[in-house]
């Protein structure tokens, strides 16, 4: 579930801060640009001191923002991404990294899981509080998992 109006991003933004927020894709990684300017990318790096939006495979870079007073950081890139198809590119479609600097100059790239976007759906969540999915077992735990390009493994309990 995307947040719409700028004052539940506020809040959602800041019960992420407070470590309240129940659903921290809402507001994490990439989204449609609420202003229609492309996909806005926001990550939360509270220990950083700046973080940098690399582009894959061009490997442009962009810089991030700090949203002031939620440790978030944020980027807005076109419609259009450097070395991808073009067309109608969705926000998961979006190939990045984050390049993120921490005090003392310490520099490491990682990938954003918000990136991704959710593994367990609506409905899973719905059946496991019910206590009625009875597949659970391909859920939680641990499974090797591929998404787009990128595999990993997922864990879930």
């Amino acid at each position: 579930m995307a947040v719409s109006s700028p004052s539940a991003l506020e809040s959602a933004l800041a019960a992420l801060a407070s470590g309240q927020n129940g659903d921290p894709f809402a507001v994490l990684g990439p989204h449609p640009d609420d202003r229609g300017h492309g996909t806005r990318v926001r990550a939360f790096l509270p220990a950083a001191r700046s973080v940098d939006l690399v582009l894959r495979p061009a490997g442009d870079v962009h810089p991030m923002e700090r949203r002031q007073p939620d440790d978030v950081f944020e980027a807005v890139v076109g419609d259009r991404f450097p070395g991808q198809a073009s067309g109608n590119l969705s926000p998961t479609s979006l190939d990045y990294r984050l390049r993120v600097t921490y005090p003392g100059d310490h520099v490491i790239e990682i990938d954003d899981p918000y990136r991704y976007g959710r593994v367990l759906t609506d409905f899973d969540l719905h059946l496991l509080g019910e206590g009625t999915h009875h597949r659970a077992f391909e859920k939680l735990g641990a499974h090797r998992l591929r998404v787009g390009s990128t595999t990993g493994i997922h864990f879930a309990v």
